[in-house]
């Protein structure tokens, strides 16, 4: 049997889910991660611990890391030192779970052109 505090947690889950998906319908995913390029470090946090809400979504997470979230030039910024711990802590947060989604992650989906090496394979 139900309760009512259960029944109010899945109504709520589910107007979370719909919200993300309007987000991102509309693009706003991809315009945050344009704006990390812009923000100072100091203002970076808010907009960060955005993204980590949305990749716990797996469909989600596909689309951020389609837009550029894993660039390595805005990778190399956020965890930069002198960036904020809070910010440091929700990129390692996003890439955890994307470590945790590895399958959905090959590099032939990240990288275009990219090959995977056979595992025989030996350098020369």
């Amino acid at each position: 049997m139900t309760t009512e505090g259960e029944i109010n947690l899945v109504k709520a889950s589910s107007h979370i889910g719909m919200g993300l998906r309007m987000a991102v319908s509309v693009g706003i995913p991809r315009r945050i991660i344009r704006c990390l390029e812009h923000v100072e470090l100091k203002d970076a946090a808010r907009p960060v611990a955005f993204l980590a809400k949305m990749t716990v979504h797996q469909s989600l997470l596909v689309q951020l890391v389609g837009k550029g979230l894993l660039d390595p030039n805005m990778m190399r910024r956020l965890l930069d030192s002198s960036s904020p711990r809070e910010v440091i802590l929700d990129i390692l947060m996003i890439i955890s779970d994307l470590a945790r989604m590895d399958k959905i992650f090959k590099p032939s989906r990240m990288h275009r052109g990219y090959k995977r090496i056979p595992q025989n394979h030996k350098d020369n």
